[in-house]
């Protein structure tokens, strides 16, 4: 119990951290090599979502990379990502 007490704690403390003013949106700041599309309706009730795209960043924060199904549904491509 103290435990689940403890966590739930550090969590609601990092949501309040996270805040829209500590957000930055780059729209369009990467060129995909396939075409995407991000927004599919789920099987299971047939309303529209969001899909989540794998990230990676290197420890040095150097080398990042993109993962995502292209348009198609059959392919995934990784793409290097300039993180700066």
């Amino acid at each position: 119990m103290r435990l689940t007490l403890s966590f739930l704690l550090n969590v609601s403390l990092s949501l309040a951290q996270l805040t829209t003013s500590s957000l930055e949106k780059h729209v369009d700041s990467a060129t995909l090599a396939h075409s995407y599309n991000p927004v599919k309706e789920a099987y299971w009730t047939g309303y529209p979502h969001h899909r989540r795209t794998p990230f990676a960043l290197s420890p040095d924060g150097k080398t990042a990379y993109l993962a995502y199904l292209d348009a198609s549904e059959t392919d995934v491509h990784v793409q290097p990502i300039n993180p700066t």
